[in-house]
């Protein structure tokens, strides 16, 4: 038996915290914490998380013009860049972004009131804390019935707004996504029996400290029954990878080869860097691991697919230019 969705006590805690919070100018501690130092520390965190801000944003916006809606793409991520510095100098860790599932909300009859309405509610949650009393009433699960349905949306919109021959290229681009799945439930499954390792070790009052970590496994041990590897090195960057398989193949279908070849050379170039598939294992923690020469393993991968399309496109020409063939 898991936890009780309504936990003893949370009710009188939310009550507890409600009252007047008026937002605070936070400059200060906010340029006190722009050193070399904290870069160093935190850029493995800042630019993954820059990059799906801004991929997730743009394709936000391609999502809303499939449905019949055309936003401005300057505006939009130059008003989501605003709304995002203005809530950093009140102290909020918390990028904006343009909100996901726009077919399905449209679909609901949400307009521009729906957005302004969320807007000034959360304003009110956040003056007068009541979050901790919404999340005492609310169990986050009722809440995941809504993100699961836009979920389903935009995945059916990904097939519905593409020509029906490039679907391949769809499924494909979910491939590094359910990676990211993948790596989720693995980390949090030795993250549960790490916990549990941990209170019987203090039950029985032992000294030693033992942990059970991730990083403890070969990561080419087929234990899952399939290494662990392979599905960690396609988990990190999956955003971007999945833009990459996705356009490769939509270029292969229609035999575009040196577009798939430019397409599999610019996988190389960010796999070298380590902008996808490359990790860094301490224990049970997956950090991203930017540096000059990552790996060979993917950058000789994907310089194989290039050279293999620049084959094939040199074929074909081969035969169009034989009249033999004709």
């Amino acid at each position: 038996m898991g936890d009780p969705i309504y936990k003893e006590g949370g009710i009188q805690n939310g009550l507890s915290n409600l009252g007047f919070y008026f937002p605070q100018l936070s400059l200060f501690p906010l340029l006190e914490t722009l050193n070399y130092a904290n870069l160093q520390a935190y850029f493995s965190i800042i630019l993954p998380m820059g990059i799906f801000n801004v991929i997730g944003s743009l394709q936000n916006i391609e999502s809303a013009e499939a449905s019949g809606d055309s936003f401005d793409t300057k505006t939009s991520l130059l008003v989501n860049g605003l709304g995002t510095l203005a809530g950093t100098a009140f102290g909020s860790p918390f990028p904006t972004t343009i909100y996901i599932g726009h077919p399905g909300w449209k679909a609901l009859g949400a307009k521009h009131s729906y957005s302004m309405l969320s807007g000034v509610f959360m304003t009110v949650v956040s003056l007068f804390g009541l979050m901790g009393l919404i999340q005492a009433l609310i169990p986050v699960e009722a809440g995941m019935a809504i993100v699961l349905w836009i979920g389903i949306i935009i995945t059916s919109q990904a097939f519905q707004a593409i020509p029906k021959h490039h679907s391949p290229a769809v499924v494909v681009g979910l491939l590094p996504a359910f990676a990211g799945w993948a790596v989720l439930i693995i980390q949090n499954v030795f993250l549960f029996l790490d916990g549990k390792l941990q209170g019987i070790l203090q039950e029985l009052g032992a000294n030693k400290e033992i942990h059970f970590s991730l990083s403890d496994i070969p990561t080419h041990l087929p234990f899952l029954p399939y290494a662990l590897g392979g599905v960690l090195s396609l988990s990190q960057g999956f955003l971007i990878t999945s833009m990459i398989w996705a356009a490769m193949v939509v270029f292969i279908l229609e035999r575009e080869w040196w577009k798939a070849s430019l397409w599999a050379v610019i996988a190389a170039v960010l796999s070298t860097v380590g902008w996808i598939h490359a990790y860094e294992l301490k224990g049970n923690a997956i950090l991203n691991r930017f540096t000059e020469i990552a790996n060979w393993d993917f950058p000789i991968a994907y310089l194989s697919l290039a050279t293999l399309f620049l084959f094939v496109k040199f074929l074909g020409s081969k035969e169009k230019a034989d009249p033999a063939d004709h």
